[in-house]
């Protein structure tokens, strides 16, 4: 696949032998969905559009080579922005209940026309604050893993994503050098390592288990 030379290994690897033409389709209109909508609004920085795949898209697809997430189960995205890790998640996991929530109505908008031209169905868009949604039934310990990416501060991310999760459901966020030895109401977090062609300094998957 053309697009695989944007990637270090495991990611690069894992891409090659696990997605489908339709994801790797999916993935690349996606990017143009992004470069188009970049003319219109500010999504992605001018400085990152060049690096979109060495940075943003090998991001969301680490998760996916370096996670065990073959049982399939319903994942949020909290502070969703532009869909990055979200879209490239659904479309890496087709047969998972895909969530993203942001409190901006633009960005809504721009992923519900980017889903709808994707034709990803399992993908939904939720519009309002993590901390008021956490408290309604309809969203409160019903997901198996909820992701943040440059939202905020460990300890501040966790404690916004433990209402949406499941006993034993798992927060995940991207992260670089920062590093905590404990959450209040989570197991000890754990930090995988990872590289990107576009950064010099490793990157970590940063994951700590609801107790």
């Amino acid at each position: 696949m053309i697009q695989s030379r944007h990637f270090l290994d495991p990611v690069k690897s894992w891409g090659e032998q696990t997605l489908s033409s339709k994801q790797w389709e999916q993935l690349e209109a996606f990017h143009q969905i992004l470069l188009d909508g970049s003319q219109r609004m500010s999504l992605i920085s001018k400085t990152d559009i060049p690096n979109m795949w060495g940075r943003h898209f090998a991001d969301a697809m680490t998760a996916g080579a370096l996670l065990d997430l073959s049982k399939s189960g319903r994942w949020l995205d909290v502070g969703c922005g532009a869909g990055l890790p979200l879209v490239p998640l659904a479309i890496l996991l087709p047969e998972w209940d895909v969530v993203g929530m942001d409190t901006r109505t633009l960005r809504i908008d721009f992923l519900l026309e980017a889903c709808s031209q994707l034709e990803l169905s399992n993908l939904q868009l939720v519009r309002g604050n993590a901390r008021v949604l956490g408290k309604q039934p309809e969203h409160r310990a019903s997901f198996d893993w909820v992701s943040t990416r440059a939202v905020g501060k460990i300890p501040e991310d966790a404690a916004m994503a433990l209402p949406f999760l499941k006993d034993g459901g798992s927060f995940l966020t991207f992260k670089g050098s920062e590093h905590v030895e404990r959450i209040d109401g989570y197991h000890a977090p754990t930090y995988t390592p990872y590289r990107l062609p576009t950064v010099d300094n490793d990157l970590h998957l940063v994951r700590a288990i609801k107790l």
